[in-house]
C-alpha cells in the first residue's frame, strides 16, 4: 500500500465487486425462483444479496481512484489547455468502455431485435445505443451514470490542481466564482420567481445519483491526497498481526453496518463512508492472501463484459438450472463460471479486432512510406 492501489489491485477490487453483483442480481428476490432453490439459510442469503448491491460503490470507487492517475498523465500547467487535455483523456476513457458495450449491444440486444423477441423502435434504440436509456437491459444504467461521473471528473480535478503560475491561479479561482454565481442566480430565479426551473435542477441533481457519484469523487480524492499511502505508513509501524486483526475487525464492521442499515435492495446511502474502510481492509488481507487475490485479479479482468452479460444469461438458463441444479450456492458458481467465460471469449474477440486494426494501420503507414 506504499504506492497506493496498483492497477493489479484495483484489477482485485473489480473482481470483488463483479462477485457481490452476481450475487446480487441473482439472490434480492429470491422468491423469484419459488421453493426451487434450497439454501441453508434463507434470510443470510438475501441479506448478502441486499449488502452486494455495494458492488456499484466500489466500481465507483476504484475509477475514482484510477482516473486520478489518468490525468495526472498530463504536464499541461495552463487551466484552459489542461481542461482540454483532461476532457480529451476522459473521452478516450469512455470510447473505451464504449466499444465494449457496443459489441455486447450489438450481440444480445441486436440479436433480440433481429429474432423479432424485442419490438423496434428508433427513438428507443439510439437511447439505449448510446446508453442514455437502459430500456433493454436495466441494469446497464450504470453506463450513462459512468459518463455522467466522467464529464464532471475535469472540473473536480483542475479544483484541486495547484497550478505554479499565479496568472493561472488568478484564472482558476475566477472561473470557479463564475461557475458558483450562475449556480447560485440559477437556484434563485427557480426559487423565487421560476419554480419549474428550481424543479429542473432538482431532478439534475437527483439523476447524478449522488450516493454513486460520492465514491467516484471520494476514490479521487483519496488518490489525491495519498491518503491510504499515509494510512499504510502509520499502520504497518505496528506490526503484520496487528495490520491483519485491525483489517479483519474494519472489514466484519462495514459488512456488519451496512447489513443492519440496509432497509432495501437498492440502498446505497451510506456507502461513501463505508466503501474506503472496505477497500483498504480487502487490500491488507490481500497482502497475506496472494491466491486468492490472483483469483479476484482475473475475475476482475473480465468484470465490464460479466457486468454487461451475466443479467442475459441469468435470464435464459436460470429457470431451468433452478429447477435442475436446486442448491443455491451451486446454482451462483454455474452461472458464475458461465459468465466468466462468456466475458473471457469477448475479451479474446476484442483483443483480436484490435490486432487487426493495429495490423491494418501498420500496413497503411508502411505504404505510405514506400
Amino acid at each position: 500500500m506504499k504506492e497506493g492501489i496498483t492497477r493489479q489491485q484495483s484489477s482485485a477490487i473489480q473482481g470483488t465487486a463483479i462477485l457481490l453483483m452476481l450475487w446480487h442480481h441473482f439472490f434480492s428476490d429470491i422468491q423469484a425462483y419459488g421453493n426451487q432453490l434450497y439454501f441453508a439459510w434463507g434470510e443470510m442469503v438475501w441479506r448478502a444479496a441486499w449488502f452486494g448491491k455495494i458492488c456499484v460503490a466500489l466500481f465507483a470507487f476504484v475509477s475514482g481512484y484510477g482516473m486520478f492517475h489518468v490525468l495526472m498523465r498530463s504536464r499541461e500547467d495552463s487551466f484552459f489547455p489542461r481542461l482540454l487535455q483532461d476532457y480529451g483523456a476522459v473521452l478516450r476513457q469512455l470510447f473505451s468502455l464504449y466499444l465494449k458495450y457496443w459489441l455486447v449491444f450489438l450481440l444480445l440486444p441486436g440479436a433480440e431485435l433481429l429474432a423479432g423477441v424485442r419490438t423496434f423502435d428508433m427513438e428507443e434504440f439510439i437511447g439505449n445505443f448510446l446508453g442514455i436509456s437502459s430500456t433493454y437491459q436495466q441494469t446497464w444504467w450504470y453506463m450513462w451514470q459512468y459518463v455522467k461521473m466522467l464529464m464532471l471528473l475535469p472540473f473536480l480535478e483542475l479544483l484541486f490542481f495547484t497550478f505554479p503560475q499565479q496568472k493561472e491561479k488568478k484564472k482558476k479561482v475566477l472561473f470557479f466564482i463564475i461557475l458558483s454565481t450562475v449556480a447560485i442566480l440559477l437556484a434563485v430565479t427557480g426559487l423565487v420567481l421560476y419554480p419549474p426551473l428550481w424543479e429542473w435542477m432538482l431532478t439534475v441533481a437527483r439523476n447524478l445519483r449522488i450516493s454513486y457519484f460520492m465514491p467516484f469523487c471520494i476514490g479521487f480524492l483519496m488518490a489525491r491526497f495519498s491518503l491510504y499511502q499515509r494510512l499504510a505508513e502509520r499502520l504497518e509501524k505496528l506490526g503484520k498481526p496487528w495490520n491483519i486483526g485491525i483489517s479483519v475487525v474494519a472489514l466484519c464492521s462495514v459488512v456488519a453496518v451496512r447489513v443492519a442499515l440496509s432497509d432495501s435492495a437498492a440502498y446505497a446511502e451510506t456507502d461513501f463512508l463505508l466503501v474506503p474502510i472496505f477497500v483498504y481492509a480487502l487490500l491488507t488481507l490481500f497482502l497475506f492472501l496472494p491466491y486468492v487475490e490472483r483469483i479476484l485479479i482475473w475475475f476482475g479482468k473480465q468484470s465490464t463484459y460479466m457486468w454487461l452479460t451475466h443479467v442475459y444469461i441469468c435470464a435464459y438458463l436460470g429457470t431451468w438450472l433452478a429447477e435442475h441444479v436446486r442448491f443455491g450456492l451451486l446454482f451462483y458458481l454455474i452461472l458464475l463460471a458461465l459468465s466468466a467465460a462468456a466475458a473471457a471469449l469477448l475479451n479474446l474477440l476484442t483483443r483480436k479486432l484490435l490486432t487487426i486494426k493495429n495490423r491494418q494501420r501498420y500496413n497503411d503507414e508502411k505504404r505510405k512510406m514506400r
